[in-house]
């Protein structure tokens, strides 16, 4: 792992850590493009909006699907603060 896979890492726990902050299950998501930059973060959502299907990683495909077109998502990577569900 390279510095900024790990910087990526710990800024998707640090949304974790505020997820649970706001009443939900600690998880944290994140989207960075080909440069490295942060581009979409997303929470998990579950229990504040009561719905089962709000996981940080769903919630953040979600909002990037609406946010950017396919070409931008290109050399994209999302970064997750446990592994991402299978769901």
């Amino acid at each position: 792992m390279n510095l900024p896979d790990e910087q990526h890492l710990l800024a998707a726990i640090e949304l974790a850590r505020r997820s649970r902050g706001n009443g939900n299950h600690p998880f944290g998501a994140l989207l960075v493009d080909a440069a490295g930059e942060i581009v979409l973060e997303a929470e998990n959502t579950v229990l504040t909006e009561s719905d089962c299907t709000n996981h940080a990683e769903l919630n953040l495909v979600r909002a990037a699907n609406r946010r950017f077109d396919e070409a931008s998502l290109v050399g994209c990577t999302l970064y997750a603060s446990t592994e991402p569900c299978a769901m």
